[in-house]
């Protein structure tokens, strides 16, 4: 997984396959303004509890937007250009993650979308009925303000039905994660890991955890 090597940083093409560059040109009092954004997709995440051994279940995937931007400064010769070599170590972009996906199924519900991301990424067949809902919340709002649903389902051993890691070109490894290890990475700025991670290990910790 962390096997990256020919790292090139370029210039986003408009109408790139999942984020579109924009300029928002807008009036706030009366004052000319604008500001650079770009619009994707709402997206769902899932927090997965194993209740036969009490552990989550989780993923990690290398994210090369973490990876890149963890760069800082040594290999940026322009603000959208850089050769990222390896003294950036890979590892530095793979990240603790609860399986989600963007929402880019027309048709289908929020529910139906973290269900099949469940049964992609970890090879768990959960029911949508037995999703709890956690809450929505906005992300990036500095540059994109997309939509995120968080859910929340607790899962058996006999549930899996196959090993998970995601579908075509995908490389997620699937990890289970202590609730004493859990808890640990609260706080802990060394985790490598999306808002929603923490958010998820917090909701269960306040409303879930009894040990």
């Amino acid at each position: 997984m962390d096997n990256i090597t020919n790292v090139t940083v370029k210039p986003l093409d408009r109408g790139g396959k999942f984020v579109t560059p924009i300029r928002v040109d807008y009036e706030q009092d009366g004052k000319a303004k604008f500001w650079e954004a770009v619009r994707v997709s709402k997206s769902v995440s899932c927090v997965i509890f194993n209740v036969s051994r009490r552990k989550f279940v989780c993923v990690r995937q290398f994210r090369p937007a973490v990876y890149v931007n963890g760069a800082d400064g040594i290999a940026w010769s322009e603000p959208d250009v850089a050769n990222i070599g390896p003294e950036i170590s890979a590892k530095s972009g793979v990240t603790w993650e609860f399986c989600g996906g963007i929402c880019d199924k027309p048709g289908l519900s929020l529910e139906q979308i973290c269900v099949e991301e469940v049964l992609e990424e970890t090879g768990y067949a959960v029911k949508a009925e037995s999703l709890v809902k956690i809450g929505t919340s906005r992300c990036h709002v500095g540059v994109a303000g997309e939509a995120q649903t968080v859910y929340y389902v607790e899962v058996t051993d006999d549930m899996r039905r196959g090993p998970g890691g995601g579908i075509d070109e995908e490389m997620i490894d699937v990890v289970e994660l202590g609730v004493d290890e859990a808890k640990s990475m609260l706080g802990d700025d060394t985790v490598v890991a999306p808002t929603d991670f923490f958010w998820g290990l917090s909701w269960f910790f306040l409303n879930k955890n009894q040990a």
